[in-house]
């Protein structure tokens, strides 16, 4: 259904209408407009990090809007699975793959990889966190890596429900947080290298390296 994509191409389109998430008894409003920044003043330090660390080919995974590929100095394409936020990115002038990451493949190697926006959690368990990491390795070039933004949280890891309400309609999907060290770990026990970069205001910057 995507909820998610068709609230962001109306408010793309200047017809809003209130998108709610609720995550236990918690619900609140979701503020869309974070997915149209186009102000560097408004982008955390971790994710202007990111920005300059990429270099290459790019693959910015579950890119959204893409409103930031701007600010990237890297031949960057973003790959994202819905048809409405990749229409909003091609209105940004980016390079867009419509295409769920796990399905896709491709003859073109990419040197970087970039996740924004606890982006690693979409896939709501650590089954297919792994599968996200093996597909990296198989699309990367030698010496490549990839550079990952997820918030922190005290406990190994927890994955919990999203219910997203949006014009009358409802639809739930799952996501994943991971602590950095028990990732770390994880990808230690694959033989992939890692070095968190930056923590602040409850995220944190991950290399990952070595595939």
């Amino acid at each position: 259904m995507d909820l998610f994509g068709k609230s962001l191409l109306d408010f793309h389109l200047k017809n809003p209408k209130p998108l709610f998430f609720k995550i236990g008894d918690n619900k609140f409003e979701r503020d869309v407009s974070q997915y149209f920044r186009r102000d560097i003043k408004l982008f955390s330090q971790e994710e202007l990090e990111l920005f300059t660390l990429c270099n290459g080919r790019t693959l910015d995974i579950g890119s959204g809007t893409c409103n930031y590929h701007f600010l990237m100095k890297s031949d960057v394409v973003g790959i994202d699975n819905s048809t409405y936020l990749n229409q909003i990115a091609k209105d940004f002038n980016a390079k867009t793959i419509n295409s769920d990451i796990y399905n896709f493949n491709s003859d073109h190697k990419f040197d970087s990889f970039c996740i924004l926006g606890n982006s690693l959690g979409l896939g709501g368990s650590l089954e297919n966190v792994l599968n996200l990491i093996f597909k990296i390795k198989d699309l990367s070039t030698p010496g490549a890596s990839a550079y990952i933004i997820q918030k922190d949280i005290s406990a190994p890891y927890e994955t919990y429900d999203i219910e997203i309400e949006y014009n009358n309609f409802t639809e739930k999907i799952q996501w994943l947080s991971i602590n950095r060290f028990y990732l770390m770990e994880l990808l230690n026990s694959l033989n992939i290298k890692s070095e968190v970069l930056s923590v602040s205001s409850g995220n944190y910057l991950l290399r990952i390296y070595n595939f």
